[in-house]
């Protein structure tokens, strides 16, 4: 089962590195071999307090960065990218509107 998994998420997760170098180069990612999210820093002056509601209003779903980390204020540039649930079609559309929101 777990080979399965892996053959169905693995072109997803390249997908979603694709779509960062392609449209986000500015930012930095985690480079991890599987798991459901990738982790994105921003650049340098994003506020997720601003970026959250312009990011709604283009339809996208963020997790607040804040959240992650014991000081929530060092979490202000960072997301989480889930890859698990979309096609590499959604992926590439989704991080073109967060390139344009950042």
């Amino acid at each position: 089962n777990l080979e399965g998994l892996k053959k169905l998420y693995a072109p997803r997760l390249q997908a979603t590195f694709d779509a960062l170098a392609k449209h986000m180069p500015s930012c930095t990612w985690s480079k991890s071999e599987g798991g459901f999210y990738v982790g994105v820093t921003l650049p340098e002056g994003t506020k997720m307090a601003e970026l959250l509601p312009r990011a709604s209003e283009a339809g996208l779903k963020l997790s607040d960065g804040r959240g992650f980390y014991p000081n929530p204020e060092e979490g202000n540039r960072f997301l989480r990218i889930p890859f698990c649930s979309l096609t590499p079609e959604e992926i590439d559309e989704g991080v073109a509107r967060l390139a344009a929101l950042v």
